[in-house]
């Protein structure tokens, strides 16, 4: 069993607290605002802004292109890294699966990502 009235003595809590702060913290406000925008600017590129504004449209539509492809690449990288150090769970069949897809909202923005680029190669603009 496990032994959560340790995690509520107060040095514990600061040390949690100083390593979220000096090193978590922007890492995940900078992921968070990278789908955030990528957010954004798909649907203003793909319906907001196509009819009237063609190159503004274009331009949010190749920001969300590109800003998916950083999110991707930021996915994959975490999750090629977790498979090298055995972060890993067995999952269906015995497959290795790093606890980084274990994340349902994780699993999620990947498969997001990739109706993004499917998107992008159905663009008009390159048809």
């Amino acid at each position: 069993q496990g032994h959560a009235e340790l995690f509520l003595h107060p040095v514990l809590k600061f040390i949690v607290d100083k390593k979220w702060y000096l090193y978590g913290r922007s890492k995940f406000l900078w992921i968070q605002g990278i789908y955030l925008l990528q957010l954004v600017l798909f649907p203003s590129g793909y319906t907001l802004l196509s009819r009237h504004y063609p190159l503004a449209s274009f331009v949010c539509r190749v920001l969300a292109w590109v800003l998916t492809l950083i999110y991707t690449c930021q996915h994959v990288h975490v999750a090629t890294s977790q498979l090298q150090h055995g972060e890993t769970i067995v999952g269906v069949f015995g497959v290795r699966v790093p606890y980084h897809l274990t994340n349902t909202w994780n699993v999620l923005r990947l498969l997001l990502s990739l109706f993004l680029f499917w998107a992008a190669g159905l663009d008009p603009f390159f048809l």
